[in-house]
């Protein structure tokens, strides 16, 4: 028996680009807006809704979690938040997903999306809507804006000697 394999090479929708992380730089996070979220929240009275709130982390780093508040009672949440992001290392994916907020029981998960660093780790930063995936048989979309900042520079350390002196 033979196999046959076809391999199709897809391009990447970001440039190639040189990318201008440093260590210590911060990454500036704006959490705009989802739509097209599914219902998660049952209603009899009414169309059925989510309180969709938003998550944000570097991938493998637990700590720089950042999360939005959640909206009651919609499918197209406008957050329009600012977070910033401090520990992105140069490499490092992030990683966003969408949840319908419950107080009574654990958040249910309307969508989630990785994005590659070569997608914002360049000048200009990135600044656009990320098809989610997870989200049931709806399409949906997050919008965020992402800039990389410099890391706080430390002011010059004084000097350890004096000029002309010397070691005895």
């Amino acid at each position: 028996a033979k196999l046959k394999v076809g391999v199709v090479v897809v391009p990447s929708p970001y440039p190639e680009a040189e990318p201008i992380s440093e260590p210590g730089s911060i990454l500036k996070l704006t959490i705009v807006g989802a739509r097209g979220l599914r219902a998660a929240d049952f209603s009899l009275i009414g169309a059925s809704k989510s309180d969709p709130f938003c998550v944000a982390q570097v991938k493998g780093k637990p700590d720089s979690k950042v999360k939005t508040k959640h909206i009651p009672k919609t499918l197209d949440p406008v957050w329009n938040e600012i977070h910033e992001l401090h520990d992105y290392d140069r490499g490092n994916c992030l990683e966003f997903s969408v949840w319908d907020f419950d107080l009574a029981s654990a958040p249910d998960l309307l969508g989630k999306v990785t994005l590659v660093p070569r997608a914002f780790d360049k000048e200009g930063g990135f600044d656009g809507q990320l098809k989610l995936r997870s989200c049931g048989d709806k399409e949906a979309f997050l919008n965020v804006r992402i800039e990389v900042v410099s890391g706080l520079l430390l002011p010059p350390a004084p000097p350890v000697s004096v000029p002309r002196s010397r070691v005895r």
